[in-house]
């Protein structure tokens, strides 16, 4: 089954830097798009890192499967942050959330920590197919927090989970069976932070990727653009 991807990224209208990272290859089947913290440019080197470990393990373990390569890969990246930290000691509060989508065939998986989002597009409806590992996700799961407290709260850029955490990190994988027709969207909370689900759909609905990911850019920067923004568009045909 062939793919066709583009991605984008803009730094927004408030930060001065973009520490948004992304990675697109469809002849690998590889997909990333990775945010990162720290500030003072170390948000910046940690999506970077990242990403390219991600891209290095996942090419040399191509004969494990892909929830192995996945998992591996981003244990690495994870690693190669905390050996940059212990190298650079000014950049001790660097991380990076990840999400990352592998292709084989028809069958996508998906693996993330943090708050960057892997949705799918299908039948002209949306579905998010990861849970952000966030302070405000883990009240709501417990009750405490409802859907729509989640989106205002104070706390909501709050993350649990990140690559270059010294605790143990949670990796999410999660394989799902992709159809001809379906599109993927992989973004940073730049671009799901400043826009609803219901608009998100709609955007996607516009077939041509460039002018899709041009108007979903747009569209976060028209409510303020707080955040980097970065969006990957895959298309199964």
């Amino acid at each position: 089954m062939p793919y066709l991807s583009s991605g984008r990224t803009h730094p927004g209208l408030i930060r001065e830097l973009n520490e948004d990272f992304f990675y697109a290859d469809d002849r690998l089947g590889l997909y990333i798009v990775a945010d990162g913290l720290g500030g003072h440019a170390a948000g910046e080197v940690a999506s970077k890192l990242a990403v390219e470990s991600i891209v290095d393990s996942v090419k040399a373990d191509y004969l494990k499967t892909p929830e192995v390569r996945l998992d591996l890969a981003f244990r690495k990246a994870s690693q190669s942050i905390l050996v940059h930290i212990t190298e650079n000691p000014d950049h001790m509060s660097m991380a990076s959330t990840a999400v990352a989508m592998l292709m084989e065939g028809s069958k996508a998986t998906i693996a993330h920590v943090g708050d960057s989002r892997a949705y799918v597009f299908r039948d002209k409806k949306i579905e998010q197919l990861t849970v952000d590992h966030t302070w405000v996700q883990s009240q709501f799961e417990k009750g405490l927090l409802s859907e729509k407290e989640i989106s205002s709260h104070p706390m909501r850029n709050v993350i649990t989970q990140a690559l270059g955490n010294t605790t143990s990190i949670r990796i999410e994988i999660t394989p799902f069976a992709a159809h001809s027709g379906d599109r993927f969207l992989l973004c940073s909370d730049g671009l799901n932070g400043m826009i609803n689900e219901k608009t998100i759909e709609q955007t996607l609905r516009i077939q041509d990727q460039s002018d899709c990911l041009s108007a979903l850019t747009q569209a976060a920067l028209r409510e303020g653009g707080a955040d980097n923004i970065t969006v990957v568009l895959i298309d199964l045909i």
